[in-house]
């Protein structure tokens, strides 16, 4: 049992964090309507009090920000420190790439330079961040690369469906890692920067081997971002699924009420063994092969969420396009 003060401490910079996103997506050109709904968004407020991906998506923005302001250093130090701290933020760094060769103002020379500085800068960053964790960092990479598949992907319909435990995990290590790719390849489409950071973090969560409900909070961020700029229907309801399903999972994996017995807890430490019995009766229940089904379509909604979210981008962005090339 920790004092409260401390655990205020401990989550005080994902609460700060919180509140730096709404400015960066205030700056980014959100309007107040979509940032209320942002900021008292279910799965924002339980993320930004549980974990700590909110500071990762703080400095995933940031790197938005700065990449269309055209100071790519300062976006790819930015996604340095959103990957040493969740290494989402990594997905994006192609888009930042592309931006810079993409930028046809200035000589090829000048662009292929920037373009290995930018690289190297943030490749500097995760490097002088995480070296005090080395360690840790290699165990918890080593550790999620040995879990089988689960949670909000694809992997997780095999999981369920073994019985009692897959023998091995099916997907290969670099899959677990190398699933932006995907993304990657529309890319070349021109995308407005926005739509490409969007673009490559669903590519992500589209083939990572697990997914679990605080990843889809940069999702729904960037998706936040894309549909005040670009609304449309598909987008509207790729929207909802990000946060919706993700909150589903939240309270089928943690029920309401074991959050409501952890404040418990913390308040009363006496009830600890009694608070066991319950939990322990709960995980028994899950357990059980029949009562995964709910994960299976969960997953399954999820990634159809995805696709339809990434659908309506690339159909955002053809139009674009096209007004362009006519005018």
């Amino acid at each position: 049992r920790l004092p409260l003060p401390l655990l205020a401490l401990i989550h005080a910079p994902n609460i700060a964090a919180d509140v730096v996103v709404l400015f960066i997506m205030r700056a980014l050109g959100v309007g107040l309507a979509r940032l209320r709904w942002y900021a008292f968004n279910p799965l924002v407020l339980l993320v930004g009090v549980w974990t700590f991906d909110a500071v990762m998506v703080a400095f995933l923005l940031f790197a938005l920000y700065w990449a269309e302001q055209r100071r790519p250093l300062r976006a790819s130090a930015a996604l340095g420190l959103g990957a040493a701290t969740k290494f989402v933020a990594l997905a994006a760094l192609p888009a930042v790439l592309h931006g810079i060769l993409d930028d046809d103002r200035r000589p090829i020379g000048r662009r292929i330079l920037q373009v290995v500085m930018a690289m190297l800068t943030c490749g500097a960053v995760v490097a002088l961040v995480t070296a005090p964790v080395a360690d840790g960092v290699a165990y918890v990479i080593q550790f999620q690369l040995q879990r089988f598949g689960a949670g909000l992907s694809l992997p997780q319909l095999l999981t369920t469906w073994s019985s009692p435990t897959p023998v091995g995990d099916w997907q290969p290590s670099l899959e677990a890692y190398a699933s932006v790719e995907l993304g990657g390849l529309l890319l070349p489409w021109r995308l407005p920067l926005s739509s490409a950071f969007l673009i490559l973090v669903l590519a992500f969560l589209a083939g990572a081997k697990i997914v679990n409900e605080p990843y889809a909070l940069s999702a729904l961020a960037l998706a936040t971002v894309e549909l005040e700029r670009r609304p449309s229907w598909g987008m509207q309801l790729g929207l909802h699924l990000l946060w919706v399903v993700p909150f589903a999972y939240a309270l089928l994996n943690t029920p309401a009420w074991a959050f409501g017995l952890s404040a418990l807890q913390q308040v009363f430490p006496t009830v600890r063994p009694s608070l066991d019995v319950w939990l322990g009766a709960y995980r028994t229940f899950r357990g059980w092969q029949d009562a995964r089904l709910p994960y299976v379509v969960l997953a399954v909604v999820f990634q159809a969420g995805i696709l339809g979210a990434a659908w309506s981008v690339v159909r955002g962005a053809s139009r674009a396009i096209d007004v362009t090339t006519n005018a």
